[in-house]
């Protein structure tokens, strides 16, 4: 996938517009720091790489990144046709890369394809309880030591983009089939409360400290509710939900 970030990111200098540049160089840094966070996972010492593990993570990689690139395809072409200069040769080029992009998945990119989205269709939380703030190692400025509902309130209110917060997922086994769950459990409730979709639904491939997170669960409902360590009480449920063999 970066080959292809490579050969679009030749195409930025004919940008003319601050607006419309600042977008995709956001959706393009964003884009890198998602696919770097895949491959280093792939990487840690203890990860679990079973057959079935990492084929569902690969599946799920190949098609969302796909999606990701093709979005910043569009934004190109988009722009190029709004100019007064001729870049039909660079339209052209930019559609030869989206037609690579689709070759080997079994969807279209059309608006009007219904199944072109790569997301789960549900994703369960990894842990039963949650604390109220934020850590102090939270992935961007500005979240680490807040509390959930703050973040949540400032999201619904638009006054945090989606983009900014990333939901990091694994696949697991949970009754025997194998499962997408969310890693960063404070940041799917933040989206769950305020709800909103995400942007950036990142796939990692999980070390045994997290499937131990699994094994923890108990056998009773599917994991769709988390509750609030403080007082017990259930936060909320996921905006996505089960129970669905993936």
């Amino acid at each position: 996938m970066k080959e292809f970030l490579m050969s679009i990111k030749v195409f930025f200098p004919l940008i003319n517009n601050d607006a419309v540049k600042e977008n995709i160089e956001k959706k393009i840094k964003f884009l890198e720091e998602d696919i770097d966070v895949t491959l280093q996972s792939i990487k840690e010492k203890d990860a679990i790489k079973t057959h079935t593990i990492i084929n569902a993570t690969r599946r799920y990689a190949d098609k969302y990144y796909r999606v990701r690139l093709n979005e910043i395809c569009e934004a190109f072409i988009n722009h190029f046709k709004t100019r007064a200069v001729d870049l039909k040769t660079e339209i052209i080029e930019i559609e030869k890369l989206k037609a690579k992009l689709q070759h080997g998945i079994a969807y279209s990119f059309s608006q009007q394809d219904t199944v072109r989205n790569p997301y789960p269709t549900y994703l369960f939380f990894s842990q039963r309880h949650h604390r109220g703030r934020f850590s102090g190692k939270s992935q961007r400025d500005g979240v680490a030591g807040v509390p959930i509902d703050e973040i949540a309130k400032k999201l619904k209110d638009g006054e945090m983009s989606p983009e900014y917060l990333r939901v990091n997922i694994y696949f697991a086994p949970f009754r025997g089939v194998l499962h997408p769950f969310v890693y960063n459990n404070r940041t799917w409730v933040v989206f769950s409360r305020a709800e909103i979709n995400p942007t950036r639904i990142v796939p990692i491939i999980p070390t045994q400290d997290l499937l131990n997170r699994i094994m923890k669960l108990d056998d009773g409902d599917y994991p769709n509710a988390i509750f609030n360590e403080d007082n017990l009480k259930e936060t909320t449920r996921s905006l996505l939900a089960g129970p669905k063999s993936y």
